[in-house]
């Protein structure tokens, strides 16, 4: 027991280093608000677009032939003002040119276009198919992604759907404009 809560500290470290890393170019603050099981939600602020906030997990099981050394990880986040949701994917490595990644969320694939070293849905109507799948699964589904680098290597990463659900109503309860 006292292994486990060691073991989701350090998960929940390692995935708030990432996140301030990955938007530390910009003019915002991240915090982390909470921890639902595989999910950690995190609240942010950026000057001109307004607020933004998103979950986010690390794979539970990685196969490939990739390097051990990447920090894989899937998002679903709301821009606030905009009203839009939206699913991102790093695998921690830089995508093959032109290459899409397939999403599979309980035997339903989806395709994600890449950009450098980041996938997105297709379309907004794809985004919202996604996120409606993930909140539908049951604890313990999973989702699997496969992608191919720039230098020929692939991974597909599992990650677990575990907490989405209560992470995911946390956000919409801290992501809501101040007139709704």
């Amino acid at each position: 027991m006292i292994f486990d809560s060691i073991m989701l500290l350090q998960k929940i470290l390692i995935i708030a280093t990432v996140f301030v890393c990955m938007y530390s170019n910009m003019s915002m603050a991240s915090t982390v608000d909470k921890v639902y099981h595989d999910w950690v939600v995190f609240k942010s602020e950026i000057d001109i677009n307004g607020m933004k906030c998103f979950i986010g997990s690390f794979p539970i099981d990685s196969v490939g032939n990739h390097s051990d050394q990447r920090e894989a990880y899937l998002l679903l986040t709301i821009f606030r003002d905009r009203k839009v949701e939206e699913i991102s994917v790093n695998s921690g490595y830089e995508y093959k040119l032109n290459s899409k990644i397939y999403v599979s969320v309980n035997d339903n694939q989806h395709k994600l276009f890449t950009n450098e070293d980041t996938a997105w849905a297709l379309t907004a109507m794809d985004d919202r198919l996604i996120i409606s799948q993930m909140l539908d699964s049951q604890d313990g589904s999973l989702v699997k992604v496969r992608g191919e680098s720039s230098k020929g290597t692939y991974s597909v990463d599992t990650y677990s759907l575990s907490g989405i659900r209560s992470a995911y109503e946390e956000i919409k309860r801290n992501c809501v404009l101040k007139d709704e």
